[in-house]
């Protein structure tokens, strides 16, 4: 495939994939799930055997589609380089935009078991993340200086970490906005995991963002919360731990 591209749902389908698939050339690439569908009729499995996207120019857009059951795994090579980070996207440059989506049960052997940006820009609308889990960042890894996340009206819930960060896994002086998101349920060392000295969490409300039933906050970076037009943010059941040991 070359230039744009766009992969289009056109009934409720479950595509597998089945093989390793070869790296697309330069262009912008749009998955596009069935018009007026849910989110679950349009689904793409990685049959806990393949990861998915790795971005590192151009643009990938995906929309109105459920991807699960991914594997970042380094028994899975390509260009001689191991995958075991970020089971649906690991970026480096260029941007992605997550639509309406539902990101459940993938799981990376490193960081990030939905996604890992050592670089580039994602931006998550209207989305669920939930299920997925990884050593560091169950949900979400962000480890790049030039790496930036924003989060809108979406839910991480129910993620999991065997070290810190089972839904958000910030270092290395990465940004990451949160706008009117809930954060709930996730289980790990801690929920979130924000150090660096540049690391910023922006927590921007225009509704109401929550963060509840998770274990400890660990911060050593920024964490800055703005409400807007009479909003609230709930930090409940969470310890903000300044240590990181």
């Amino acid at each position: 495939l070359t230039d744009d591209r766009t992969f289009t749902f056109v009934g409720d389908e479950v595509y597998t994939i089945a093989e390793d698939l070869e790296s697309t050339n330069a262009g912008d690439f749009i998955v596009q799930g069935k018009e007026n569908t849910n989110a679950d009729a349009n689904v793409i499995s990685g049959g806990d055997l393949y990861s998915f996207f790795e971005v590192n120019s151009d643009k990938l857009t995906v929309n109105n589609v459920t991807i699960q059951d991914a594997h970042a795994t380094n028994d899975y090579t390509e260009n001689n380089s191991e995958i075991t980070d970020g089971a649906v996207l690991n970026i480096s440059g260029g941007s992605a935009e997550f639509n309406n989506v539902v990101l459940q049960n993938n799981t990376a052997v490193g960081s990030g078991g939905a996604i890992s940006a050592t670089g580039g820009e994602v931006e998550i609308n209207n989305s669920t993340i939930t299920g997925n889990q990884a050593t560091l960042g169950g949900a979400i890894n962000s480890a790049g200086v030039n790496a930036e996340i924003t989060v809108n009206d979406s839910v991480i819930s129910n993620n999991s970490a065997t070290g810190d960060g089972s839904a958000i896994y910030n270092v290395n002086n990465s940004v990451i906005y949160l706008n009117d998101v809930t954060i709930t349920g996730n289980r790990g060392n801690s929920s979130i995991y924000n150090t660096g000295s540049n690391s910023t969490i922006n927590i921007v409300n225009d509704n109401t963002n929550t963060v509840n039933n998770n274990a400890v906050i660990k911060n050593t970076g920024k964490i800055n919360i703005t409400a807007n037009n009479g909003s609230t943010t709930t930090i409940q059941d969470a310890i903000q731990n300044l240590d990181t040991a």
